[in-house]
């Protein structure tokens, strides 16, 4: 594709769509002049290309394809049909329709189709007068107008037999019958060229009782395919184009595994020397007696033509029509099982399996069961190596094998229930129902923890008590003001609170989404507070690191929050001075809360608390934990105050950040009887770059602070 832009071996560059005659025409007519026995294009020649100069690309492709020689078969599939040009010269057309099953693999293909196409002979008279043609839906009637604009044009209407009649050449007085629509029997692309080198009569050949035979002129059957009841048959898979094609020589010729192959540019090339006069030197004779094809291995273009085969999940699916004709030829057709073989196989299966899974106990079932599928597999494969046999492994296995299994095991376990009763029974009065229940579940009746190494985050919302004290005090004083009772005062009431809330939550779902950014584990809100911790359920070598940069991102992000609120306050407060001179009620000023947190690193105990009955929630617990709770109590205003070991880890893993800690004096805390030897992280002196370096993220700190700013400027 990229030496065609740059014009080699065309002459002139040209970028797709490529014209027909420049690339594929000048490609057909090399091949034969190298004495190739048929030409197949997996190519879709659908619509006429129209701009300035291609139309006459078009003609000559036109008559290229009736010139003598190998004969040229173009690509058909439904709803895509070459243009009456093309098709009315070529040789004849092969059906490259991409049958998938469930799984989008392409197994089998359908011998032929039967196509009802408005009839190309009409469309080749149409180009060759340089008429515009209709055709009505109801296929009765077409419209013929010539590119002359002041002629209207004219409706010819089909006879009973579906015939039209049109004028021939120039001269309207000379006219010719033929069929409005045509039904043509289309045979598959790799059946069409391998009928060539078998000599077989397409037109004499057909299905009769579900076998595909392919007679020569003489109507004797040279080839038996079986198919299903649809037409359809199993492509014997035999060659993996894909594994087998290099294009690291890009005009080299090769041979492998029986396949020649070689890249459409060398053809080109070639035939520029020949037309050149210099033919004397053109010694090629690779393609004498060869069915070619010629289709694309390109892909992220419009000439990509990929897709998952038996052979691999991305293959050239030019190699389909390869493997259809090699199959045809070689007589390496695939057979199958009747569905009485079958169901008897599965049958056969199904017994076997109730079986063992009523006879044996513990492992030894399902492995038992295992071992019978792997020797069907087995016999499989060696049926198709050896006898080209296609033996099913999916029904066997779910439906002979699996499906049994699973009912066997159903009523073993209908049967152990009443065992299960009668424990219950006995037990009952000596364990609590719950207990009963961990027992004959598990075995054991216990809460699953863990100790592990974790870093314990806390961080409160300061102001949150007095925001909640000072609203109630103004909407007491605005009812008694506006005289407001009943439930005109109770609605006041309830929006104050409303707004409460909605400050709170705005504060506590930044601190969350910051939590989980840095892949912490949110553990609870405890009011105006976030309890969170790193290294759990998740191991995580860095969780002292990351839980001190998250501590640095909640506070950056309070910061800008506030910022944001302040600043709408400033609005607010020229706004009403205006507001209240014309009598209205003064907008109320966003509350600016701040933060402080505590962080702490330790040995915890972390693991399901609680009963299912109740509340199950995952935590952690023990003196390191009420630590990073004393630490925030102590931490005031806009400040992360944290904990000896949690500054060793970051003098460990993260230097720069240590860099910005400044030791403070030992703290007495509640629980502790020796004062503890704490640290400050001056957050705002942190190098920014600095930290992001060592977080998570690569370019923006956190995803709260867009949505957390845009919410507080609307509200």
């Amino acid at each position: 594709i990229d030496k065609i832009a740059e014009g080699q071996g065309t002459s002139e560059p040209f970028d797709l769509f490529w014209p027909r005659w420049p690339v594929l025409g000048r490609a057909l007519r090399e091949l034969r002049a190298e004495g190739a026995a048929a030409v197949g294009f997996d190519w879709l020649l659908q619509e006429l290309q129209r701009e300035a100069g291609r139309r006459e690309y078009d003609d000559l492709f036109a008559q290229e394809l009736r010139q003598p020689g190998a004969p040229a078969i173009l690509a058909i599939a439904p709803e895509q049909i070459p243009a009456p040009l093309f098709q009315y010269r070529a040789a004849g057309v092969g059906d490259v329709s991409a049958t998938k099953d469930a799984d989008s693999v392409t197994r089998r293909v359908r011998a032929y189709t039967d196509f009802k196409q408005f009839n190309p002979r009409l469309g080749f008279l149409a180009h060759t007068n340089n008429w515009i043609l209709w055709k009505e839906t109801n296929n009765s009637a077409i419209w013929l107008q010539t590119t002359n604009a002041g002629d209207a044009g004219r409706k010819i209407l089909a006879n009973e037999a579906g015939n039209v009649i049109v004028p021939v050449g120039k001269r309207a007085a000379i006219t010719q019958t033929v069929p409005l629509m045509v039904t043509n029997r289309v045979w598959h692309l790799g059946l069409v060229l391998a009928a060539r080198l078998l000599r077989v009569d397409l037109s004499r050949s057909g299905i009769e009782q579900h076998e595909l035979q392919l007679r020569q002129t003489n109507g004797i059957v040279v080839r038996r395919i079986p198919v299903d009841d649809f037409g359809y048959f199993q492509i014997n898979w035999s060659t993996d184009l894909k594994t087998i094609v290099d294009w690291s020589d890009h005009i080299d010729y090769r041979v492998e595994k029986g396949l020649a192959y070689e890249n459409l540019l060398a053809l080109l090339q070639r035939d520029q020397l020949r037309s050149a006069g210099v033919a004397i030197a053109i010694t090629n004779t690779f393609w004498t007696n060869q069915l070619v094809i010629i289709g694309s291995t390109a892909t992220a273009n419009n000439l990509s033509d990929r897709g998952p085969t038996p052979l691999g999940s991305s293959d050239f699916l030019v190699g389909t029509h390869l493997n259809v004709a090699e199959m045809a030829l070689n007589d390496t057709s695939l057979h199958s099982l009747d569905f009485g073989w079958i169901a008897l196989v599965m049958a056969g299966l199904a017994g076997c399996a109730s079986a063992i899974t009523w006879k044996l106990r513990g492992l030894w079932s399902p492995l038992a069961i295992l071992v019978l599928g792997g020797v069907w597999v087995a016999f499989a494969v060696w049926s198709f190596t050896e006898y080209r046999l296609v033996l099913p492994i999916a029904h066997p296995l779910v439906a002979g094998l699996l499906f049994p299994y699973g009912a066997m095991v159903s009523a073993r376990a209908t049967f152990e229930q009443r065992e299960r009763r009668r424990i219950r029974a006995v037990f009952a009065k000596m364990v609590s129902p719950d207990i009963v229940h961990e027992m004959l579940n598990t075995g054991q009746v216990e809460l699953r923890g863990v100790r592990r190494e974790l870093s314990v985050f806390f961080a409160d919302v300061r102001g949150f008590t007095a925001l909640t004290d000072r609203t109630q005090v103004e909407a007491e004083q605005h009812v008694q003001t506006l005289g407001l009772t009943g439930a005109a005062a109770e609605a006041h009431f309830d929006a104050r609170a409303h707004e409460v809330l909605d400050t709170v939550n705005l504060y506590l779902g930044g601190l969350a989404d910051v939590v989980k950014f840095h892949q912490g584990t949110l553990d609870k809100y405890i009011g105006d507070c976030v309890m969170a911790f790193w290294g759990a359920p998740t191991p995580n070598a860095r969780h002292a690191v990351n839980s001190v940069i998250a501590a640095v991102d909640s506070q950056r992000m309070i910061a800008r929050l506030n910022d944001v609120r302040s600043r709408e306050n400033d609005r607010r407060t020229t706004a009403n001075v205006a507001r209240l001179s014309r009598g209205k009620t003064a907008w109320p000023m966003l509350p600016v809360l701040a933060l402080g947190t505590g962080v702490n690193t330790g040995m915890v105990t972390v693991g399901l608390m609680g009963s299912d009955a109740h509340i199950v929630n995952y935590t952690v617990f023990g003196r390191e934990v009420n630590l990073a709770s004393r630490l925030e109590g102590v931490s005031g205003h806009a400040r992360i105050v944290i904990g000896e070991a949690t500054f060793r880890a970051l003098e460990q893993h993260a230097p720069p950040l240590a860099n910005v800690c400044r030791p403070l004096e030992p703290v007495a805390v509640k629980g502790f009887r020796a004062p503890v030897i704490v640290y400050e992280v001056r957050w705002q002196e942190a190098d920014a770059a600095a930290i992001q370096s060592l977080a998570l993220y690569e370019a923006t700190p956190s995803p709260a602070f867009k949505p957390l700013v845009e919410e507080s400027a609307n509200s």
